[in-house]
């Protein structure tokens, strides 16, 4: 998994596992738009009416890409993993 943080040059912050970058296109998988405040950061859904969970962005959309910050990865894939955790009192 690769995940980015991409700026949009309208000026949104995505944040999206890339699941490929061809040059002209980025395929992203649940992207999110980053809401920013004085005190945090959150996310917001970026294509909150599609069916699809992975969208085709044109890359002359894109200003540029980053790597995200640990604590936004570790938020991001707690929301998005696809692995159920078993709550601890049911392991024994």
């Amino acid at each position: 998994m690769s995940y980015k943080i991409i700026r949009l040059m309208s000026g949104e912050f995505l944040m999206a596992d890339v699941e490929a970058d061809t040059g002209d296109t980025l395929t992203l998988r649940d992207p999110v738009i980053l809401m920013i405040s004085k005190e945090s950061v959150g996310f917001a859904a970026f294509n909150p009416f599609g069916v699809d969970d992975t969208i085709v962005l044109n890359a002359q959309h894109v200003l540029y890409t980053t790597q995200p910050q640990e604590d936004l990865v570790a938020e991001y894939t707690r929301i998005f993993s696809r692995i159920q955790i078993a709550s601890s009192d049911i392991i024994h």
